[in-house]
């Protein structure tokens, strides 16, 4: 640095502050990740689903009275007409009372989600107790970090931004302590689903929202786009904006002809997308076709969730799916295998975003290779593990359910009569297959 002029000495130091900045900025939305998906959320689903098991009995019982009124309901229909209600309230207490039946409706509607909720998101109720882990990061989150988003995620980057000023707001008599005036809170960007009830609980204050559960929605909402990079730091490696490394004006330019010929596409993509237009409009149309020549009429076609086409028929039971290929050789059988191995494909990939592959652990190229090798040893070992020691539901299980039902097991390594034991608890529900696993990697016989 003494060698170099004053210009130099000031762009070296600019640079480095640049970059240091980068680096913090980094490790501050790291650890935001790491508290959101581990601390909070993660708690929070074991917590829900800790509840689930303890309620289970009793959504069992009380499935099973409304199951009683509606079978008598349904026999009802081929009694004929002219049945009064007494009659059929008679048949239906004949099995549950009126009064077992109110409660048991009253408890399922308390367990059932939300309209337009996902199914699996109860947890999120539970994160509203958490509130004081987030109450002293929040603010300095917003202030420290410049933070940009798309105009689709503007909303909520606004929210965000509007929080400190709400959480240090001094309670009043129209807003009392734990509560928020909803008329400076972005109510709108609350989402339908598990996170209305807690938000706008009923009761609350006129004019007002609860607090951590606000908190809490606008949180996991940042959190999520800023996964998908609709939200990024400004200043950032991995936060950044990945649309503004795209190549444009003059260096795009210079580099559009030699990436066209290595990637073999036109200059002008008109052309190329109607063709593929026409070829994927042909083969739904052909799809179509011979779904109606072959399929019955009591059948009914389906779009899930992840674009697949799929037939269910509702006589039978069958479920059939559908794939579309530009192979025009093979035989049909051998066009099917080939995508089902593709999906086996795909289900090893899950594995091992599962076993560490998800999310890597430095910005060194080094620490990241090993640590894929290790992962994918960890691949190796499960899939091993469940080919030759494991059977039933455990040797089709994913990495997660076998790190709760094996791997995570408590045991106690014990020593007597010069031999080691592992003494497993025989409440365990899985104590007697972890014990057949053993028994089977005993058995295997030693290389060589």
């Amino acid at each position: 640095m003494r060698r170099h002029g004053y210009a130099r000495k000031l762009a070296t130091l600019l640079s480095t502050v640049v970059m240091l900045e980068a680096r913090a900025t980094d490790d501050a939305l790291e650890l935001f990740d790491v508290l959101m998906t581990t601390e909070l959320m993660g708690r929070a689903e074991r917590e829900s689903s800790k509840e689930k098991l303890r309620r289970f009995p009793r959504l069992s019982r009380d499935a099973a009275r409304c199951a009683a009124a509606v079978e008598v309901l349904l026999e009802a229909v081929e009694w004929g007409d002219g049945i009064s209600v007494e009659v059929i309230w008679d048949a239906i207490e004949s099995r549950v009372s009126r009064a077992e039946l109110r409660t048991a409706v009253a408890n399922l509607a308390q367990m059932t989600p939300p309209p337009e909720a996902d199914p699996h998101g109860e947890w999120r109720a539970k994160l509203v107790d958490r509130y004081k882990v987030v109450a002293r990061f929040v603010p300095l989150l917003v202030k420290t970090i410049r933070l940009e988003a798309t105009a689709e995620a503007a909303p909520v980057l606004y929210a965000l931004q509007g929080l400190p000023e709400l959480m240090a707001a001094r309670a009043t008599k129209q807003v009392p302590a734990g509560f928020l005036d909803a008329r400076h809170a972005s109510v709108d960007v609350v989402p339908p689903g598990w996170w209305r009830p807690p938000v706008f609980a009923p009761g609350r204050p006129e004019g007002t929202v609860d607090r951590a559960a606000y908190v809490f929605c606008v949180l996991e909402l940042f959190h999520q786009r800023l996964k998908r990079r609709d939200i990024f730091a400004v200043v950032s490696s991995r936060w950044a904006d990945p649309r503004a490394q795209l190549l444009t004006g003059p260096a795009w330019e210079a580099t559009r002809g030699p990436v066209l010929d290595v990637l073999r596409l036109p200059e002008q993509p008109d052309g190329l997308l109607d063709a593929y237009a026409g070829e994927l409009d042909a083969a739904w149309r052909h799809v179509a076709a011979r779904l109606a020549e072959t399929v019955d009429a009591d059948a009914e076609v389906r779009i899930d969730a992840d674009g697949r086409l799929s037939l269910f028929e509702e006589r039978d039971g069958w479920r059939y799916t559908a794939f579309v290929t530009n192979t025009t050789t093979g035989a049909l059988q051998w066009l099917e295998a080939r995508h089902r191995a593709h999906a086996r494909v795909e289900d090893r990939i899950r594995c091992a975003k599962d076993t560490g592959l998800r999310r890597l652990p430095s910005r060194e190229f080094a620490i990241n290779t090993a640590w894929c090798q290790i992962a994918a040893m960890a691949c190796d070992l499960i899939a091993w593990l469940q080919l030759l020691t494991l059977d039933g539901d455990l040797a089709k299980a994913e990495p997660k359910r076998l790190r709760y039902r094996l791997l995570h097991t408590a045991a106690r390594l014990v020593r007597g009569q010069r031999r080691r034991r592992l003494r497993i608890p025989p409440t365990w529900p899985w104590a007697n297959q972890i014990t057949a696993a053993f028994t089977r990697i005993a058995a295997i016989p030693a290389p060589g």
